[in-house]
């Protein structure tokens, strides 16, 4: 019986041996299962850490791209103020240049109806001329009987000093011939 006892005792600690490994079986199996479960997740972890660190940069180069672009805005806008400045000042300059043209204007129209009104005077006074060939005043001037030639090839008619000065210009007359024309 002590054999039976002894191998009782023997099957027992075999059994609890048998069990403690299986026990330890499982045990390292869990941990197993485990270790792998966290490789697992640190793969997947460090798989999307790389995407967070890709995405990161591509928002990086577009913030970088975005500044670039807000420069590039600033720049251009700087540049137009300056040209709508110097526009500015340009037509600032240019409203003197009109004013001192406009007074040019109309002293040259004061000027030119000046020379007009002169110019009808020495018409009046270059009709008086005529030329010994044609022998006749010119027809905006009234022939005058008194009119008469001499040797120096002009002669005045007398008027009325209190005549107006058209009656007094048109009594007087003055021919010169071809030869005497380029004396005067």
């Amino acid at each position: 019986m002590n054999e039976i006892g002894s191998q009782i005792q023997l099957s027992a600690e075999n059994a609890a041996q048998a069990n403690e490994l299986g026990s330890q079986a499982d045990s390292a199996a869990e941990t197993s299962e485990l270790i792998e479960g966290s490789v697992a997740k640190t793969r997947n972890g460090a798989l999307i850490a790389e995407r967070t660190a890709g995405a990161l940069d591509e928002i990086v180069t577009g913030i970088t791209r975005v500044t670039d672009l807000v420069s590039e805005i600033a720049a251009a806008s700087n540049e137009q103020a300056q040209g709508i400045s110097q526009i500015s000042q340009g037509l600032n300059q240019l409203d003197p240049v009109t004013q001192r043209n406009t007074a040019s204007a109309e002293e040259s129209a004061a000027a030119a109806e000046e020379l007009s009104g002169q110019s009808i005077q020495l018409r009046e006074m270059l009709q008086r001329f005529t030329l010994r060939q044609a022998a006749t005043l010119s027809p905006a001037v009234p022939r005058v009987a008194a009119l008469r030639q001499t040797q120096v090839g002009w002669s005045q008619a007398t008027a009325s000093p209190a005549a107006p000065f058209e009656e007094r210009s048109a009594a007087i007359g003055i021919a010169l011939d071809a030869a005497e024309f380029g004396k005067y």
